[in-house]
């Protein structure tokens, strides 16, 4: 799956959620996850975070051969998204 099979990603006004409109039965891989949130600039970037240990889903630390589906969400429609130590994240699907 590409970042193109997402059909929306964006920022929602001032409530400071990521909101996706679709995500496919088989997920989207955390790479292109990580780069349509706009939490890495690239994938190379998002590779180097995910090896060294400072990408979480939902606090649970995540590897490269992770895909994200909707078995992740921490409530009906919400994932937490931390990177490194502070940096947090809601994304929502809708």
């Amino acid at each position: 799956m590409k970042v193109g099979d997402i059909v929306k990603v964006k920022m929602e006004n001032e409530s400071g959620l990521w909101k996706i409109a679709e995500i496919k039965e088989a997920g989207i891989g955390i790479v292109d996850f990580l780069v349509a949130t706009e939490a890495t600039k690239s994938k190379k970037e998002a590779r180097r975070l995910i090896e060294q240990g400072g990408c979480y889903i939902n606090n649970k630390r995540v590897g490269l051969d992770k895909r994200v589906t909707t078995d992740d969400l921490a409530s009906e429609s919400i994932i937490v998204l931390r990177t490194g130590k502070k940096n947090y994240r809601l994304v929502r699907f809708e």
